[in-house]
């Protein structure tokens, strides 16, 4: 249980908390919570949805906190705004406050070992970021990383590859990928030919292109990052 003189410098650094966030706070450790699948979290908007995979939009604004919920299958996520967080599992402490790069790419794997928590948005600034599930329960390819103009390999796990693509001004780069990608704007603006939805033009907007289909990617005059994800 945290002690009240804990939870007064919480809440006096906070400044007004929202009611639901204070009952998750002086909630023990020890207490009795619903957990519920991802999907029926109200912060994680589930906004596209395959037999292949999931993509979330994920939104938690400062000095707010999710419920506790479940991840079911690996997720990579792409930090577009980087408010601090800290996270609390059932029947754990909150965990120290963590501080996220934008752009900065994750990967957590819980195909096969499902795992719930609570995340807290403790400062001033949003945290979000766009996630990717792999839905595939095993069996995941294990091709070579592609070769192409501006794309670096930032992370790789066993169900995605994240390349990070840094476009100059008006530059472009073709490329084609053996499975799914989904491709995040992080910063600038870029357009996406060979995709369902070839603008880019905000952070945290994305575009799926199916395995196989050769597209292009390229920055307008500000320039782009983008993060490639091979959902594989």
């Amino acid at each position: 249980m945290l002690r009240h003189t804990r939870l007064g410098l919480v809440v006096g650094l906070m400044g007004l908390v929202s009611s639901p966030l204070l009952a998750q706070v002086r909630a023990g450790a020890s207490a009795s919570v619903e957990v519920i699948s991802v999907d029926r979290e109200p912060r994680h908007r589930v906004v596209h949805s395959d037999a292949t995979l999931r993509v979330l939009e994920v939104r938690i604004p400062g000095e707010d906190v999710t419920l506790v919920h479940r991840h079911d299958h690996d997720l990579l996520t792409v930090n577009i705004e980087n408010g601090p967080t800290r996270t609390r599992a059932p029947g754990e402490e909150w965990s120290g406050i963590r501080a996220r790069e934008v752009g900065g790419v994750n990967i957590t794997e819980y195909t096969g070992k499902p795992s719930a928590h609570a995340v807290w948005a403790t400062g001033q600034r949003a945290y979000t970021l766009t996630g990717v599930e792999n839905l595939k329960p095993g069996g995941w390819t294990t091709l070579p990383p592609i070769q192409a103009d501006f794309l670096k390999v930032a992370l790789e796990g066993r169900s995605f590859r994240a390349y990070d693509v840094r476009l100059p001004a008006s530059a472009s780069t073709s490329h084609q990928h053996a499975v799914p990608v989904v491709a995040v704007l992080v910063e600038g603006g870029a357009s996406v030919a060979g995709s369902q939805s070839p603008a880019l033009s905000s952070p945290g907007q994305w575009v799926l292109t199916p395995a196989g289909s050769m597209h292009r990617i390229t920055g307008t005059d500000r320039g782009a990052q983008v993060i490639e994800i091979e959902v594989r």
